[in-house]
């Protein structure tokens, strides 16, 4: 198909015109927030720290693999190495 075919027929479609629905959510809450308990904020910051462990638990797991990963393969230490920053890179 022709880039002016797919132009023409794209102009041939008819799009439904009506107003999408959207709900009305207020800008702030109704009612005022209280603050946390001691309690609560040790909780919450206690739970972020076990995020983050877990976040960089895979990470950790594959800077000590790769080098077997690697010698299964038959690749240089620092081959693998590159590799992986590389790649953890993007």
């Amino acid at each position: 198909m022709q880039l002016s075919e797919a132009m023409a027929s794209a102009r041939r479609l008819k799009y439904n015109s009506r107003p999408m629905a959207t709900a009305t959510i207020p800008m702030r809450p109704t009612e005022p927030v209280r603050a946390m308990t001691p309690s609560e904020a040790g909780h919450t910051l206690f739970a972020s720290f076990l995020g983050w462990t877990l976040d960089a638990f895979d990470f950790f797991v594959l800077v000590f693999v790769l080098p077997k990963i690697g010698a299964d393969f038959h690749h240089a230490r620092d081959a693998s190495g590159r590799r992986g920053a590389i790649r953890m890179d993007g």
